[in-house]
């Protein structure tokens, strides 16, 4: 066999592998739906109505593991959700060991703005913001 041949058969392998293991259950990252009217859909519903209160709440649900530049941009989001006032959860799914919600607020310029937000899972059973995505 030629070089070319065995690089050839090396690739089908680890092509086949990568996509065996990408549509099996034994994907981490595979995405999992939450029904919005689930505990943790609605532990986060209530983190973000109280960020809609008072931005001063987003102390309390951060995660330490969040850097600088996203307290930044989670203070951002705190912001427009308090100039909302009003917030509603639209979608939600665990991806790996984190929650991803999507909040819908309603402000001056943009009606439908959105927000998607990732949460962890602390310890004590509560949910702490480690990102978002404008």
């Amino acid at each position: 066999m030629s070089n070319a041949q065995i690089i050839i058969i090396l690739v089908a392998v680890v092509g086949i592998g990568v996509f065996g293991y990408l549509g099996s259950d034994k994907n981490e990252y595979a995405e999992r739906e939450v029904a919005l009217d689930s505990i943790e859909a609605k532990n986060a519903e209530i983190i973000f109505q109280q960020i809609a209160k008072s931005t001063n709440y987003l102390v309390h649900c951060i995660s330490p593991k969040a850097s600088p530049v996203v307290q930044k941009m989670l203070l951002r989001s705190a912001v427009a959700l308090k100039d909302s006032g009003k917030v509603t959860l639209t979608d939600a799914y665990w991806s790996g060991e984190y929650l991803k919600v999507q909040v819908k607020t309603e402000t001056k310029t943009d009606p439908n703005a959105e927000h998607w937000f990732t949460l962890e899972s602390e310890s004590k059973g509560g949910l702490k913001l480690l990102g978002v995505q404008q």
